[in-house]
């Protein structure tokens, strides 16, 4: 298998990897998803899915792990959860956030691999990536009003960065991925047609838990939780 690069710079904390996934494979698991879905009376959100269905951890070769490795810069690694997420018609969108203010990981070290199950677009729930450095370090999040994300970063707050962004269009077999500190959001599905995606989460073996960032996360996290009642 050959990884194929496409419009992204490594300095970045996204990047694109197209026809890096076995598409008979992804086909397959797609409709083992499909069923779980429909069974568990349609979910937008399961964790720890491949306890569910192990077969998904096949779309994970050596090789790119020895990816994931590379990006890490360490030589052991964890997978910590495999997310899925659904997307039904006109779901709504994501908020701006980023992953290493919910992980709370010291020195916000680890990756997401985003693996679609069909093809997904920047209309259908695709991601939208701020082009910025690793270095940005953890930015100021306030509780967020949208169910299932609870905390994001305001909309002003980025516009003063002056960041640009990228956005990926996906065939089965392509995949992205992005460091902790990667600003995404999501449009939402536009789209009248489902749409479902694996997140594959990874650390260096030794990453350990920030206790100040787990309580900053907490304390957000409950106004959040008093936002939603309202």
């Amino acid at each position: 298998m050959t990884f194929c690069q496409c419009d992204f710079d490594e300095s970045f904390t996204h990047g694109f990897l197209s026809s890096s996934v076995d598409k008979d494979q992804v086909i397959y698991i797609s409709t083992k998803v499909v069923s779980y879905v429909r069974t568990h009376q349609f979910p937008t959100y399961v964790s720890r899915i491949h306890l569910d269905l192990p077969i998904i951890l096949s779309l994970i070769s050596e090789e790119l792990q020895e990816k994931v490795k590379d990006l890490l810069l360490c030589n052991e690694i964890s997978l910590v959860n495999v997310e899925l997420h659904c997307l039904p018609p006109k779901s709504l969108p994501i908020p701006p956030h980023q992953d290493s203010f919910y992980h709370c990981i010291e020195g916000s070290v680890g990756l997401k691999l985003l693996i679609p199950l069909c093809d997904l677009n920047i209309n259908d729930g695709g991601l939208v990536f701020f082009n910025c450095k690793s270095s940005i370090g953890v930015l100021p999040h306030v509780p967020s009003h949208v169910r299932n994300f609870s905390a994001c970063v305001e909309t002003n707050y980025l516009d003063s960065l002056c960041l640009g962004t990228t956005s990926y269009n996906y065939c089965i077999g392509d995949l992205s991925y992005h460091l902790l500190n990667s600003i995404h959001f999501s449009y939402g599905n536009r789209s009248n047609t489902g749409k479902y995606f694996l997140v594959f989460r990874y650390q260096p073996e030794k990453a350990r838990e920030s206790m100040h960032m787990l309580s900053r996360y907490n304390q957000c996290y409950a106004e959040h939780l008093k936002l939603i009642s309202l």
